[in-house]
């Protein structure tokens, strides 16, 4: 408890006590002294500089004891002439701890005052036996690899030390956190800055629970829609651990051992699992990156259109290892391409895949449409006799309205070309100047339809005579 400085100041003569003579932001403080280490101040100040030195005495009070807490040199001070002021130190005496106490300077008016004697002010600092401070965190239990904050009660201008009993650990903050590893013993001082003043040295200590090794472990790649299997392994080995699972695309599972039925395109990244012993609470984590493999689809045209009728209308793709499926929920495919069948009119759905690294992409759909491309009739004879009667006397097409023969061929039975021939012009059933030999012959038919498309035969015919 203080008095008020200045509470039986005159007119002429005052005292006040003066902060410690240290770095900011000490000298803002109240102003104390420290057993052992840090002088007090006070300062004996008159209003006037006067030419004269003028003496003045002093007395002390307060709940610190003169001779026992602490020493002053004198009972008086002197200003000197054409001064203002003058210091008195007072040195605390180490005792045992008492706690913190006051010291009040009381200031008499000089003898040459016609009131000397008379009290004229009085100021008062406090006394301690030494720097404390409090260590506010306590002792406890901690899961290894955790920060943990450490916190300790004293003034701001201090400065602090930290310091683990495994020497792993050091800081020069006020409160600093520490990362639990091992069990330790934790302890802090505080010195004053200027001084040899250094505080008591509180200290925690931290034991540990060890948190369990967390071990996740997948594949590095899969296909996509294939099945991904994720996997953990937690020493020490139990049954006592919650787990959970976090990834992309919102994935998050709590069994130790998930399954994914059809990995998504979505699915690459970083897998991430934590097993939290139920026990004491402790969590461990691991993670593993994972690439879903998502081949390009195979390029297609689509719709296709195929005139009725016409002969080996196989698809085509653009790929590697091409699939073919003719429903999108096949999951057994065939590497030959479909023939579409051209007899009636149609709508046809075909689906490929391509397989580009062990990986089948997503299917690529093919619409087609059987369509008659040509409204005429279109008449192929089985046979003709090339006899000069005036019947049937060449192989010619019978057509209506519409088509053009754009090639007519004849090949024999061993693939020689005999006739090569277009628009209306028929075989007659000669080759080189030469009469054709009776027997079966191949042919090839390509006509072109005057409202778009082409239509396409191959058949056999007979040469009779």
């Amino acid at each position: 408890m203080f008095l008020k400085a200045g509470s039986l100041q005159t007119s002429s003569y005052s005292v006040s006590s003066v902060p410690p003579a240290a770095p900011a932001p000490v000298k803002d403080t109240l102003p104390f002294a420290v057993k052992g280490c840090l002088p007090g101040h006070f300062r004996v100040s008159r209003s006037v500089a006067a030419g004269f030195p003028q003496t003045l005495n002093y007395t002390f009070g307060g709940t610190a004891i003169k001779g026992i807490d602490y020493t002053v040199a004198a009972d008086s001070v002197t200003i000197p002439a054409n001064d203002t002021a003058a210091d008195v130190v007072i040195n605390g005496l180490v005792t045992a701890t008492g706690g913190a106490k006051t010291v009040t300077m009381y200031v008499s008016l000089p003898a040459n005052c016609s009131i000397a004697g008379t009290v004229a002010d009085s100021a008062s600092l406090i006394l301690y036996d030494s720097l404390y401070i409090k260590m506010l965190t306590h002792d406890t239990a901690l899961c290894t690899g955790v920060d943990f904050p450490l916190q300790v009660s004293g003034p701001d201008y201090l400065n602090y030390s930290w310091t683990s009993s495994n020497k792993l650990f050091t800081s020069t903050q006020k409160d600093p956190a520490i990362l639990v590893q091992t069990a330790m013993v934790v302890t802090v001082s505080a010195s004053l800055p200027g001084t040899n003043c250094v505080s008591n040295a509180p200290s925690v200590t931290i034991s540990i629970h060890k948190s369990p090794i967390v071990v996740a472990s997948a594949p590095a790649k899969v296909c996509v829609h294939q099945p991904l299997q994720l996997d953990v392994q937690v020493t020490p080995q139990g049954n006592g651990y919650s787990y959970q699972w976090s990834g992309p695309g919102g994935f998050s599972s709590s069994v130790p051992n998930p399954l994914v039925l059809a990995a998504s395109a979505s699915g690459s990244g970083k897998y991430i699992v934590h097993a939290t012993n139920d026990s004491n609470l402790c969590v461990g984590a691991d993670s593993i990156q994972i690439m879903v493999v998502v081949p390009d689809t195979p390029a297609v045209v689509t719709p296709q259109i195929i005139c009725q009728n016409k002969e080996n209308a196989q698809l085509t793709a653009k790929g590697t290892s091409l699939t073919w499926y003719t429903s999108f929920a096949d999951t057994i495919g065939s590497v030959d391409a479909p023939i579409v069948p051209t007899g009636d009119l149609a709508i046809y759905n075909y689906y490929v895949a391509q397989l580009i690294g062990g990986c089948e992409s997503d299917k690529s759909k093919i619409n087609v449409s059987v369509e008659k491309c040509c409204d005429g009739h279109v008449f192929v004879p089985e046979a003709f006799t090339p006899n000069n009667d005036g019947l049937n006397d060449k192989f010619e097409i019978s057509k209506n309205y519409g088509y053009y023969i754009e090639k007519l061929q004849v090949y024999n039975r061993w693939g020689q070309l005999l006739f090569d021939g277009h628009g209306d012009n028929g075989w007659d059933g000669r080759f080189g100047g030469a009469s054709a030999e009776v027997g079966n012959y191949f042919y090839y038919l390509r006509m072109s339809c005057i409202n778009g498309g082409i239509v396409e035969r191959k058949g056999t015919v007979v040469l009779i005579r």
